[in-house]
Formats: structure tokens, C-alpha cells, sequence
């Protein structure tokens, strides 16, 4: 479009005349001539704006230096009068508190002669503050004036009023804690919940009480003062006073118990004639202690274990005479012979749980010494501290688990398994209680720190010595023939062998981890077919430890049972014997722990006992050996018409009075057997039943009806029903 306009205006041009296009030209100059004359008068104006505004800056420029040379002085001289007057006032102020310096002395004089005991604590700590204000100022700016002197003699001697003032506060109000709150704090913390013991936090002792509060209070803010000070030496007299007191505590603590236990003696009681229903049981204490005053005060906890254990092995005994029929004698605690060894058993048992007792106590004390240090020892020497408030009490302790440790391990010797049962409970108790012993001696001396675990682990050892003495025990068991179950009935040993398994039963986590450290079980794990998972270790490592036990109780019985002179006899006391295990192991759970390293456990009892089963049945050989031989005489010649030959009358004559002499041996001699399991009596009855009565049955109605002699009833004693009323009385000595 514009080169469209362009083509016209050049067209409208060439149009145009010369006269018309110069008019046009001049037109347009005369137009630019205008404007640039209107812009030039604009450039002059704007000139002259500018020169007028220079000139007003610049006198405004001077005014304002004028000005500034007239009031700049001023204002330097108001600053430097501003100055002056803030440094009088800090002179006029420092003067007063320097003046106040010189008169510190004479003004605290009094207080700090009379010691903290004059005034309040509080009081004599500001006169203290004082002092150290004034001797900090004189030691810095005058340090040879005799005001100097003055300050630091009185603060030395407000130094030592303040740790005696700790010292009798220490020795007023520290105690030995008495053995009731020992007790309530032990009985507070810890739970029984059927067999297994729980420990509550260890930093729950609000049942210890040490200082009452404004005490405690006090001697938190001397304790400040003086290792702000350096006068550190008040820790040593602390640590002293304190571990001595532990130390009393732990004493008062045992001798209440004993003093308890002594009073239920005193009643007349001896510990001897508490029967115990199995060896466990004899380590309860008498509970008739309760009529005396301190007997009352027992620990809690130490009389829920003792009736837990005494309701535990009375149950046991109870389920185990009725899973096998078997009466469980009283007072045992030897695999062995008994013989008048209750009374130092009971004695041996009441020291562990004195033990018990004194151990968990000295933990308390020691979890609530620590509490007690906060605010008063410094962080850095609470370690330090520690280990010299405990060291003592911890030998103590220490040195009544190596007694305990001796007389276990003599038991152990003495095969008195009984003692062995209660070191597994203190083993167990101590192991619970390891983890509380270690977080309170964390980062102590380890000749401290390995106290407990000293004592831990020679208990172990005697642990592993003790499983292994108690099998030694089944191999070398001293029974004679003479002391021998005449009836061939369950073997004491055997009683108290699945008394004492069951119990270990309890104890499965504790004695998994001493077994644990012989490498043989190690490796018996690792051969069991089934892949052990970590939870079932224990119950594998048990189950592999009871059966060695049992293993080595079949081949105890089996030389056992080779002192009878009677074979038969011989198979039914291992009947017997094989029997009551089988019952007993599954009655009381014992069979669950066996099954899993060895499930061919409850098969391999009864074949054996299926095999005395035949052995036992030889028994009736004699008796067949008349009336089921080679030599019966033929049908046809009984048939026969007219009389029986002599000879053959005497045949029939021979075997009716063999078998009545036989059958008549064999009941007297078996009526004398016993068998105390009811459905294993049965059992063989019925065997000998079927095994005899069917052949006596052919026998009889074979030679009754025949005339072998004038006199049958001499020989014929006895029909099938009353061979079959003795077969009834066997195994009964009253029948």
C-alpha cells in the first residue's frame, strides 16, 4: 500500500507546475523556520532555569558550612562533658564497691567465725561469695595489704567450717539402711511370676531413703562450693562414710535373716523333720519363723520362692505317683543312699537364699548410692567414688559366693543333687541379675567390675561340673544287693533321677548356657537332623543333656538288675524301671524336650520294654514243659477200649504233678514281684493269660476225663478257671 501512495504522490507531482511545486517548497521552509525559532527560545529559558537554581545551591551550600563551624564545636564539647560525667559515676560507683571490699572482713566476721551452724546456709554461702569477691580484688590490685591477709584468713577458715559442716551433716545423717527397706525395695522391684523372676527398672528405689530433703539439699550446695574451691578432699571422707554404711547395711541385712530364721528354731522346729516330697524342696526354709516379731519382717520375695518351690515339687511328686503308680519317698536329696543329711541341707539351702537375698540387696544399695552422688560428687569422679563406697561390700559379697560355691561343689562330690538344684537357682537368679550389676559398674575398675562376673562364673563351673558329677553320680551309684528293691519294684535311684531331671526342666535358659560352653554339645546340635532354630536351642542343648542322663540310668539299671539271682525277677525290675521313665517323661514334659534331638526316644522304651516282656515270659517254660512236649501221649491210644497202660498213666501222672508243682512255685514266687504300674500289671497278667490258659485248656480237656488213676483228684488240682484266678494274685502279696 505505501509503494501504492509513493506511485501516486509522484504521479500527483509530475502533475504539478514548476510554479506550483516551488510555492509548496517555500511553504514548507517557511514552517521549519517557526519551529526552530520556537525551540531555540525554549533552550534560552531552560538556560537561564538552571543558572537560577546553581546560584540557590550554592548559597544554601555555604549557609550549611557556616553553620556546621558554629554548632560542631558544641557538640564536642556536650560529648567530652557526656564522658566525663559517665566516669565519675563509674569512679563514684567502683569507689563504693572497692570501699565495700575494705569492709567485707569486718562485716562477714561474725558469721564466718561462727561456721554454718551459727546462721543459715544460705547466709554464710553469701558471706563466702563476699570474701571471694574481696580476695579476688586484693590478690589483682593490692596484693601486699594487709587487708589481703584478712580476706584470705577468714575465707580459709569459712573453707574448713564448710567441710566439717559437710563432714557432721555426712556422719549425722547417713545410717546403715535397715534390712526393712532392703527388703520392701527387693520385694518393690522384683516380680515372681510362676517360676521366672523379672526385675523391675533400677531406678525405682523410693523405699531407700538416705538424707531427708533440706539435708540433701545442703549438702548438694557445700558440695558445690567446695570443688568450685578445690577442696576436693571432702569425696575421700565421703566415699568412707559411705561405703561404710554400705557395708553395715549389707551386715544389719544378714543378720535379720538370720535372726529370723533362728526364731522359727527357736520354737522348737527342726529342720530336719520338714519331709520333702523331692530334693528341691528340702532348700525351703521354715515358714514357722512368721510368729516371731522379726520373723514377720521376711522378705516377701524370699517366702514367695520358697512356697513356689515347695508347691512345685509337690505337684511333681503328686503327678509323677500318679502317672506311674509308684509312692515317692520323703526326705531324699542323695541319688544314693539317704541317711540323715536333711538338717545340713535345709541349712545349706537357707544360706543361698540369704545369699539371694544379699546380693539383689547390694545391687539396690549400690543403684541408690549412685543417685545419691548426683549433685554431690562430680561427674568426672563419680566412677572413682563409686568403686570406693562399693569395693567393700562387693568383697563381701563376693567372698560369701566363693563359700558357696565350695560347699556346692562339695555336695557335688558328695553326689548330693539337692545342692546342685540350688545352685542352678542362684545361677539363674545371678544371671538375671547380671545386666542391672553391669550397667551400675559400668566403666569402673575392672578388678571391681569382674567381681561379679567372677562369682558368676565360677558358679558356672560348678554348673558344668555338677551336670557332669550327676551322671558320674548315676555310673558309680554304691547300691548293694542287700539294699536292692526285693520285689524287683522302681528303683529309688530311678525316683529320684526323674525327680531331679524334671526340675532341670525349670532351669532350661540357665543350664543351656553352661552346656552351651562344651563344644561336644555344640557339635551334637549340629547333627540332629532337624535344622534347630536359635529359640529352640535350649530346649535341644536340655534335651541332649537328659538324654545322656537317661542313657546312662538304662545302663546303671542294667548292671543293677544283674544282682538278682532270679532272671525273672531281673526282667521285672527293668520292666519296672523302663515303665515308670516312660510314664514320667511324658507325664511331666520331659518327653517334648528328649523328642527334639531325639525322637526315637519314646519307641526305643518300649521295645525295651517289650523285650523284658519276652524275657519275663520265660518264666512259664518250666510250667509248659510238662503239659507241651514231645512226649504227649496220642488221642488214639486215650480212645482206646479197656485200661491204660501203666506205663502211660504214669506219663499223665507226670505231667499233672509237674505242672501243679510248677504252677504253684511260679504263683508263690510271683505273687511276690511287684508291679506298681496299674495298666503294665494288667498287661502282663493278661499276657500270661493267653500265653498259658490256651494250652493248659488243650491239656486239660485232653487227660481229665481219662481214668490214669484211682486218686484223680490228687493230681488234677486245678481247672482252666482256677489257673486263671492264680494268674490273678500274681504281683499281689496279700492275694
Amino acid at each position: 500500500s505505501l509503494l501504492q501512495e509513493s506511485m501516486m504522490e509522484v504521479g500527483l507531482r509530475a502533475e504539478l507546475t514548476p510554479t506550483q511545486r516551488k510555492h509548496d517548497s517555500d511553504a514548507k521552509l517557511q514552517l521549519e523556520k517557526e519551529n526552530l525559532a520556537w525551540l531555540k527560545e525554549q533552550c534560552a529559558e531552560s538556560e537561564r532555569l538552571t543558572s537560577g537554581m546553581v546560584d540557590i545551591l550554592e548559597s544554601f551550600e555555604v549557609r550549611l558550612g557556616k553553620l556546621e563551624e558554629t554548632i560542631l564545636p558544641v557538640y564536642q564539647e556536650t560529648g567530652n562533658l557526656q564522658r566525663r560525667q559517665e566516669n565519675i559515676d563509674k569512679t563514684l560507683t567502683e569507689l563504693d564497691h572497692v570501699i565495700n571490699y575494705y569492709n567485707v572482713s569486718k562485716e562477714v566476721e561474725n558469721v564466718v567465725r561462727e561456721g554454718p551452724g551459727g546462721t543459715t546456709l544460705h547466709n554464710f554461702l553469701e558471706a563466702m561469695k563476699k570474701l571471694k569477691g574481696a580476695l579476688d580484688y586484693f590478690s589483682t590490685n593490692n596484693p601486699g595489704s594487709i587487708e589481703l591477709e584478712n580476706v584470705r584468713s577468714l575465707y580459709t577458715t569459712g573453707g574448713s567450717a564448710l567441710s566439717r559442716e559437710f563432714s557432721e551433716l555426712l556422719k549425722k545423717h547417713s545410717r546403715p539402711i535397715s534390712a526393712i527397706e532392703i527388703l520392701n525395695s527387693v520385694s518393690a522391684n522384683d516380680s515372681v511370676s510362676g517360676d521366672e523372676i523379672s526385675h523391675a527398672s533400677s531406678d525405682d528405689f523410693s523405699s531407700i531413703s538416705h538424707f531427708p530433703e533440706e539435708v540433701q539439699s545442703s549438702m548438694v550446695q557445700i558440695a558445690e562450693w567446695l570443688c568450685i574451691n578445690d577442696r576436693e578432699e571432702y569425696m575421700n571422707v565421703y566415699a568412707n562414710i559411705r561405703a561404710h554404711m554400705m557395708k553395715k547395711s549389707l551386715e544389719q541385712l544378714r543378720d535379720h535373716q538370720k535372726t529370723a530364721s533362728m526364731g522359727s528354731q527357736g520354737r522348737g522346729i527342726s529342720p530336719s523333720r520338714h519331709k520333702i516330697a523331692s530334693p528341691a524342696a528340702a532348700s525351703a526354709v521354715t515358714q514357722e519363723s512368721s510368729a516371731t516379731p522379726t520373723g514377720r519382717k521376711i522378705s516377701h520375695q524370699s517366702k514367695r520362692l520358697q512356697q513356689k518351690l515347695n508347691k512345685r515339687m509337690t505337684s511333681m511328686s503328686v503327678k509323677l505317683e500318679a502317672a506311674t503308680g509308684v509312692a515317692i519317698p520323703v526326705g531324699r536329696r542323695y541319688l544314693g543312699d539317704p541317711g540323715g543329711e536333711e538338717g545340713h541341707g535345709g541349712a545349706q539351702d537357707s544360706e543361698v537364699e540369704l545369699f539371694l537375698t544379699t546380693i539383689t540387696g547390694l545391687q539396690r544399695l549400690m543403684a541408690s548410692e549412685q543417685q545419691l552422688m548426683v549433685g554431690i560428687i562430680p561427674l568426672k569422679w563419680h566412677k572413682r567414688i563409686f568403686e570406693m563406697i562399693t569395693r567393700d561390700s562387693l568383697d563381701l559379697v563376693a567372698k560369701e559366693g566363693e563359700a558357696i560355691t565350695t560347699r556346692v561343689r562339695k555336695s557335688i562330690a558328695s553326689c548330693d543333687f539337692v545342692g546342685v538344684l540350688t545352685l542352678f537357682h542362684l545361677l539363674r537368679h545371678m544371671m538375671t541379675l547380671k545386666p542391672l550389676f553391669d550397667v551400675t559398674l559400668e566403666g569402673c575398675d575392672p578388678a571391681v567390675r569382674n567381681k561379679y562376673t567372677t562369682m558368676l562364673a565360677g558358679l558356672q563351673t560348678s554348673g558344668t561340673l555338677a551336670l557332669d558329677g550327676f551322671i558320674e553320680g548315676i555310673r558309680s551309684d554304691s547300691t548293694t544287693k542287700e539294699k536292692m528293691p526285693k520285689d524287683g519294684t522302681v528303683f529309688q535311684l530311678t525316683s529320684n533321677i526323674l525327680m531331679y531331671l524334671e526340675q532341670l526342666v525349670d532351669y532350661m535358659d540357665t543350664i543351656a548356657d553352661i552346656l552351651a560352653q562344651d563344644a561336644s554339645y555344640n557339635q551334637s546340635i549340629l547333627k540332629i537332623p532337624r535344622r534347630i532354630l536359635p529359640k529352640d536351642r535350649p530346649q535341644a542343648l536340655l534335651g541332649l543333656y537328659i538324654k545322656k542322663v537317661l542313657k546312662q540310668l538304662n545302663a546303671t539299671l542294667g548292671i543293677k538288675s544283674l544282682l538278682y539271682s532270679d532272671p525273672f525277677l531281673k526282667a521285672v525290675f527293668l520292666l519296672n524301671n523302663y515303665m515308670y521313665i516312660l510314664r514320667a517323661v511324658a507325664k511331666v514334659g520331659l518327653l517334648d524336650v528328649v523328642s527334639l534331638c531325639a525322637p526315637e526316644c519314646q519307641s526305643n522304651y518300649q521295645e525295651m520294654i517289650t523285650e523284658q516282656k519276652r524275657v519275663y515270659s520265660q518264666s512259664w517254660e518250666r510250667v509248659l514243659h510238662h503239659i507241651w512236649n514231645a512226649d504227649d501221649i496220642p488221642t488214639a491210644i486215650l480212645m482206646a477200649p479197656g485200661k491204660l497202660q501203666d506205663k502211660y498213666c504214669k506219663v499223665i501222672k507226670e505231667k499233672f504233678s509237674g505242672f501243679n508243682r510248677e504252677i504253684e512255685d511260679i504263683s508263690s514266687t510271683q505273687k511276690r514281684y511287684s508291679i506298681p504300674d496299674v495298666e503294665l500289671r494288667e498287661s502282663l497278667k493278661r499276657d500270661n493269660k493267653e500265653y498259658i490258659l490256651p494250652k493248659y485248656n488243650s491239656f486239660y480237656d485232653k487227660y481229665a476225663n481219662v481214668q490214669f488213676s484211682k486218686n484223680i483228684e490228687k493230681y488234677i488240682k486245678y481247672t482252666p478257671a482256677q489257673v486263671s484266678g492264680l494268674i490273678d494274685s500274681f504281683f499281689d502279696v496279700a492275694a
